[in-house]
């Protein structure tokens, strides 16, 4: 992969940590998905207000282009628990497949870490 040089050292941090503290303990189940509640990503870079541009200084926007973590593993994780899950208020792990999935997303957003994490501005 090329150099990440767009990705702030903020950013950085605040996808190890959103890695650490919100994906890691949702595949050990003591956590579950708040959206951007609990994204610590989102928490910067997501505004309601501004829905046109709400995540474009997100790095998983720069990866991908697309907003809302659309063109990763997070969009089948939302849709598995919307459509198989339909009375759990949050997203967690519920079965097999949620487990294979939250893994799916923390895996993805490793990757990504240890290719920017040596590339910040």
């Amino acid at each position: 992969m090329e150099k990440r040089s767009f990705v702030s050292k903020t950013s950085i941090e605040l996808l190890k940590k959103t890695i650490d503290e919100k994906w890691k303990k949702i595949v050990l189940k003591e956590c579950a998905d708040e959206g951007r509640i609990n994204c610590f990503l989102c928490k910067e870079y997501h505004s309601p207000f501004t829905p046109e541009t709400c995540c474009n200084e997100c790095p998983i926007f720069k990866k991908t282009n697309l907003q809302h973590c659309r063109g990763t593993p997070y969009v089948d994780w939302y849709y598995h628990h919307k459509k198989d899950h339909k009375g759990s208020p949050s997203r967690e792990i519920l079965c097999s497949t949620c487990k294979s999935l939250a893994i799916n997303e923390l895996k993805f957003l490793e990757k990504f870490y240890e290719e920017i994490r040596d590339y910040s501005q």
